[in-house]
Formats: structure tokens, C-alpha cells, sequence
């Protein structure tokens, strides 16, 4: 079982991908210490790239909310995620209007978020 995080989180990282191979989603949490909380899961359903990192980032957000985060750091790479979330981009695919209002239900949990755009994929190239 995992011992509770403090109330700051200084990291939050996912990352899902959906291809041949199958469908994954990881979530990785680091806290102030810098000790690392790795998730992982497979998607037993069909589903596109956009739907598995939407995924990730329901389970990073839930994963934070379990241990009682109030302030988050979330760094991400997946820029529709990040722009659809701003409300900056529309969404085309009637598949993620849902996802996108259940992330914003959720982040209503916290008392501050910031958030990060990552420009490279260093973070789980090793996902699949």
C-alpha cells in the first residue's frame, strides 16, 4: 500500500499510446523528496492515440486526488490534450467531449495547477 503524499506534488507526468501492439497508459508521481510513484495500465478496449492520452491523464489526475494533492505540477507532451483542455482548440472527435468535461470535473479538486508542455518525448519512450 502506498504511504499518503504530502499536500504539494512536485511532478506529474503520463503518458499513453495506442498502436499494433496494444493500448497503454502510464502515470508516474514525484513527490517534493523526489520519490517516484509509477501506474500503469493496459486499455482492454479499441481506442485511438487522443483516447489513451486522455486516459493517462484521467488516471494521473484521480492518482493525485487519492493521495490528497492540493497543489500540482503536470507535465505533459501531448499538445491536443493540453490545447483542447485550454478551450484553445475544438474538438473534432465526439469520442473526447466526454473525456475532456471528466478532466475538468476532476481538476476541480485542486487548488492550484500548473501546468508544463514538455517539447520532446524523453519522458516513457519504453511505454509499448
Amino acid at each position: 500500500m502506498l504511504q499518503p503524499l504530502k499536500k504539494t506534488l512536485e511532478k506529474l507526468n503520463f503518458d499513453g499510446a495506442s498502436n499494433a501492439v496494444g493500448n497503454r497508459i502510464r502515470v508516474v508521481l514525484v513527490s517534493p523528496k523526489g520519490d517516484h510513484y509509477s501506474f500503469t495500465s493496459k486499455l482492454d478496449f479499441d481506442c485511438t492515440n487522443n483516447m489513451a492520452e486522455y486516459e493517462a491523464c484521467i488516471m494521473a489526475i484521480r492518482a493525485a486526488v487519492e493521495h490528497k494533492i492540493k497543489v500540482l505540477e503536470v507535465y505533459w507532451d501531448f499538445v491536443l490534450v493540453i490545447y483542447q483542455l485550454k478551450g484553445e482548440w475544438d474538438i473534432r472527435d465526439p469520442k473526447l467531449i466526454n473525456y475532456r468535461r471528466l478532466v475538468l470535473e476532476l481538476i476541480q479538486e485542486f487548488d492550484d495547477i500548473t501546468s508544463y508542455e514538455m517539447r520532446i518525448r524523453w519522458l516513457m519512450p519504453w511505454l509499448l
